[in-house]
């Protein structure tokens, strides 16, 4: 309760709408007060198998610190809290749009796993770029490493405008507080709905998604920045 009590105490909650905390995901004492402090988790993820089996140990974890946090509360007469992932991000993809359409097989088979489980992956992904590491370097928001003259040399700006566009669209996924979009045609279940790789498993995903809809089994449009 250590964040969340410091962000009580000095009224952030009261200053501002969102509050985001971003943990290194080895040190398990301040993941635990991250959650714990703002109660919903945005969870980025390679696509691989071991990636995909991480999302699994995340979600084992959350509801450990959801049980503890809850015990507390009761003690104390408190209302109970629900900690939950709102949405799992993959990132670092290797075309620089981040459709899911033109993913390598690699990814595709660690987005499959994420698929067969039922876990709420957002309808796009983040592109590799060097950018996100160079502004933080720099000591710069990416906004600002983008639009400064001093460093264009260092920059791709066809890409970087894409995970611009990207980051918008995770601010509205936490101010929506889930993933709205499951069924458009950039998810992880259109893409497997179109794919027939070695990776198909139709009996795994009637598991999921017994009924398939209509606008996954039609052909994706070309892509841009702005859909």
């Amino acid at each position: 309760m250590v964040i969340r009590r410091l962000i009580v105490e000095a009224n952030l909650d009261k200053q501002y709408d969102y509050i985001l905390i971003d943990v290194q995901g080895s040190r398990a004492e301040l993941i635990a007060n991250a959650i714990v402090a703002t109660r919903h988790v945005i969870a980025p993820i390679e696509l691989s198998e071991k990636g995909a089996g991480s999302i699994d140990k995340l979600e084992s974890y959350i509801d450990r610190q959801e049980h503890t946090l809850n015990q507390e509360l009761r003690a104390i007469g408190g209302k109970e809290a629900t900690l939950k992932i709102i949405g799992v991000v993959p990132y670092g993809l290797s075309h620089g749009t981040g459709n899911f359409q033109t993913l390598q097989n690699d990814e595709k088979h660690g987005l499959y796993n994420l698929h067969v489980k039922g876990k709420s992956v957002t309808p796009f992904g983040v592109p590799e770029a060097g950018a996100i590491n160079d502004s933080l370097s720099n000591k710069m928001t990416l906004r600002e490493f983008i639009e400064r003259d001093d460093t264009r040399d260092l920059r791709n700006s066809s890409c970087e405008q894409v995970i611009m566009k990207r980051f918008e669209q995770l601010a509205d996924l936490v101010e929506d507080g889930h993933v709205s979009n499951l069924s458009g045609p950039y998810t992880a279940a259109a893409v497997f709905d179109e794919y027939n790789g070695e990776f198909k498993d139709e009996e795994k995903e009637a598991e999921i998604q017994p009924q398939r809809r209509n606008q996954n089994n039609k052909a994706a449009a070309p892509y841009s920045a702005d859909d």
